[in-house]
């Protein structure tokens, strides 16, 4: 073995064992507390996906190593630049799952690929969504009696039909419709559309109960800046600004 092959099988396997490492840590401690029959605090939305991105990851580090250790030294053309690349793809792959972009973005991405449209396709988090409620409820635009924090929440991430909570606004159409203007705004990411915010979902409505008519809040328009509740509007969501 010449000193270069050393050196790439030491890159490789000081790569392998950061990658091992950090997959036996957490799971050894689920193990264990199984075994003695604690809770075991998995959260199967979150490492079901992870052990999925792990082991493609693992897959590709292992495939690329073989080959790239096969033909050094004799050759460090294309095939070797391939494989390389592979195997910078595994690793990443591997260790992005342990960021908050994988948890926050990521999955909640994925899932929404997989899944039919039976929610909004809003990418929030609990936080910041009980925050807007807070400014909404302080401005007076949605009736708290009938819509609570937790209501609000499940309402906007949830499957439509997996809950029965509701969000009883006390905006016109053309406020309602700024509303959506600004959510989507806040929330960049997500794939909301108008017409399940008002008609498909059937979880949006009026402080008396009634509907919302899709119609009427469609040609109200989506010029920001046009709604009686403009401004208020305007504060509520510059907490996101």
């Amino acid at each position: 073995m010449n000193m270069d092959h050393l050196f790439y099988t030491l890159i490789f396997v000081l790569a392998f064992v950061v990658v091992y490492v950090r997959i036996l840590i957490p799971y050894i401690r689920y193990f264990i507390r199984y075994m003695f029959n604690e809770t075991v605090g998995w959260n199967k939305y979150v490492e079901r996906p992870r052990l999925l991105f792990y082991g493609m990851g693992l897959l590709l580090m292992h495939f690329s190593t073989h080959s790239i250790l096969q033909v050094l030294p004799r050759s460090v053309g294309l095939l070797v630049i391939l494989n390389w690349i592979l195997f910078l793809i595994g690793f990443y792959l591997c260790m992005v799952t342990w960021t908050k972009k994988f948890m926050i973005d990521f999955i909640p991405r994925i899932a929404m690929k997989i899944q039919g449209r039976r929610n909004f396709k809003i990418i929030a988090t609990d936080r910041q969504l009980e925050r807007l409620y807070k400014e909404l409820v302080r401005w007076d635009m949605i009736d708290p009696q009938k819509t609570g924090a937790l209501d609000f929440i499940n309402a906007l991430l949830l499957d439509w039909d997996a809950h029965e909570s509701k969000i009883y606004f006390t905006l016109d159409s053309p406020s309602l419709r700024e509303f959506y203007e600004l959510l989507k705004a806040a929330f960049p990411k997500n794939s909301l559309h108008l017409i399940d915010f008002v008609s498909n979902s059937k979880v949006v409505l009026r402080a008396d109960g009634s509907r919302y008519n899709y119609d009427t809040v469609r040609n109200s328009g989506s010029r920001l800046g046009n709604s009686r509740q403009s401004e208020d509007l305007g504060s509520v969501f510059s907490i996101f600004s």
